[in-house]
């Protein structure tokens, strides 16, 4: 099965001229306003756990930017997606990494949109168990993860080892062989945050997000096996 990075568009000509499309903070909830000191505020949210707590979610589009069925927020620091409908009725029929919605606010030249925040619970020692190191192929990184080296990696526990003598260095994935247990119930999106910054889909959501005409999303790495 093919498997592709997917990532959040900074093309101008679908995202507009501002990246991230949202304002640092909605118009009228500057830093005088203790808006993020709040106890809901997102900027409690952390991805380790789901929020015991319903988060206030308030985004504004920048004038410069466009309109696009996910939207790249500014401020808030958790790993998820801002999503409208469209976009939810989707991944709903399809099987992603552990997740929840929550309601969210999206305030585009003054009027209130109706859009989800899609959180993400990571799960990154159950992906990384899901591995079959001996095939895989990694790499040592940079903090901006470009590559400085090869690595080779044959456990998990080579992992963590490398890991802690590194630094700040990365560790990140050339190729990635699932086992068995991976692929008899393949997950469609999802994310390794220890070996990368993006998504990674499965060909059938990338097509669906294709033909559909979702905007806001890139592919932009060739595709690669997870086979």
């Amino acid at each position: 099965m093919d498997y592709y990075l997917l990532s959040n568009s900074t093309d101008e000509k679908i995202v507009g001229k501002q990246y991230p499309q949202c304002k640092g903070m909605p118009t009228g909830m500057g830093l005088t306003s203790k808006w993020f000191e709040q106890p809901n505020s997102m900027t409690k949210l952390t991805n380790d756990e789901f929020p015991n707590f319903e988060p206030e979610l308030i985004f504004e589009l920048d004038e410069k930017a466009k309109l696009t069925d996910v939207v790249t927020p500014s401020n808030i620091s958790a790993k998820g997606l801002l999503v409208n409908d469209k976009l939810k009725n989707i991944f709903d029929s399809f099987n992603l990494m552990e997740h929840k919605y929550y309601p969210a606010t999206l305030i585009v030249n003054g009027e209130k949109r109706n859009y989800y925040w899609l959180h993400f619970k990571e799960s990154n020692d159950v992906f990384l168990n899901y591995i079959d190191f001996d095939k895989s192929s990694f790499y040592i990184g940079n903090l901006a993860r470009w590559k400085e080296a090869t690595i080779e990696i044959n456990s998990i526990d080579d992992y963590y080892q490398s890991k802690k003598n590194l630094g700040f260095k990365t560790i990140n994935f050339e190729q990635l062989f699932f086992k068995e247990n991976f692929k008899q119930n393949p997950i469609e999106l999802f994310y390794i945050n220890n070996l990368h910054n993006d998504f990674i889909i499965n060909d059938v959501l990338k097509n669906t997000l294709q033909t559909l005409n979702i905007k806001g999303f890139e592919v932009y790495k060739s595709k690669f096996s997870i086979s």
